[in-house]
């Protein structure tokens, strides 16, 4: 029996994001593709030091999430300000997308398709500066 690991829903594309998306990446979206984050994901986020503030090293992050970030990652995924499709990744193929948003602060947010699932998953979310945007 598969490991089945959590994940969480945290949108659902419309008929007209999904295509946006799939154009911007060239890849197949599911019927009904979601935004998920899985356990991996949020695990990827306390290590990177995203949501705690510290890196691998114990330095301190000025950037980290708050909890009003984590609550407009919604906002970023339904009305990025940029969407454009980066690098794929090097260990498996699946393409990326990056989007940002400026709200309070500058939101970067990247995704994947998953190539079995067509569904898109967190790959990282993070502030950034204003002089680094794309």
């Amino acid at each position: 029996m598969a490991n089945q690991e959590r994940e969480v829903v945290l949108a659902n594309l419309n008929r007209q994001e999904a295509l946006l998306f799939s154009r911007i990446v060239c890849a197949r979206l599911g019927s009904q593709p979601s935004i998920i984050m899985r356990q991996n994901d949020i695990r990827h986020l306390l290590n990177s030091g995203h949501l705690t503030g510290t890196n691998a090293d114990g330095e301190m992050r000025i950037r980290k999430l708050s909890a009003q970030d984590l609550s407009e990652i919604k906002q970023v995924i339904k009305h990025p300000d940029s969407v454009i499709g980066t690098d794929p990744n090097p260990r498996n193929g699946n393409k990326r997308l990056l989007l940002e948003k400026q709200l309070n602060r500058n939101h970067r947010l990247i995704l994947e398709v998953d190539k079995r699932t067509g569904q898109l998953r967190v790959v990282t979310y993070f502030n950034i500066r204003r002089r680094n945007r794309r």
